[in-house]
């Protein structure tokens, strides 16, 4: 299977558990920052939240304590990484998917919810990237000296 095959297959089953889980938290490693779809009914209903990565999955767990205090900790609890731009999100279907979801689930206020999110989601990424690039929180491993200055 080659590498365009494996993450075709691996959205897949992103978009399954999009469309079926009732829990799910779509965490971006290069941001920091997890997507997390709850479709169980608490006092809020069903909703969509952004959230900084934990460092496990019994982590993530433990959040919902925070997340969701009107509900009971999920029994189950579906976690995926996405290490593709958050732009690839709508090019494979995920956002589709999303929007779908919350629509049928939780109406016009949680499709909103998907489109607010994904567009912060699209700003925390252009941040990252610039700060990348200026080298804000990066140390330089090896520097060029400047022609003429190095001895023969």
């Amino acid at each position: 299977m080659e590498h365009g095959d494996a993450f075709e297959a691996y959205q897949e089953r992103i978009l399954d558990a999009v469309r079926h889980a009732e829990v799910v938290s779509l965490f971006f490693p290069q941001l920091g920052k997890a997507l997390i779809l709850d479709m169980r009914q608490g006092t809020n209903g069903p909703v969509l939240l952004l959230d900084d990565m934990v460092q496990s999955p019994r982590a993530r767990l433990a959040s919902f304590r925070r997340l969701r205090p009107d509900l009971p900790l999920p029994e189950r609890l579906t976690l995926a990484a996405w290490h593709g731009g958050v732009r690839r999100l709508a090019d494979g279907g995920v956002l589709e998917a999303l929007v779908a979801r919350c629509r049928l689930e939780g109406g016009d206020d949680l499709v909103a919810r998907v489109q607010d999110l994904y567009g912060r989601l699209l700003a925390i990424e252009a941040g990252t990237m610039r700060d990348l690039v200026r080298g804000v929180g990066t140390q330089t491993l090896w520097q060029r000296r400047n022609p003429g200055t190095e001895r023969p």
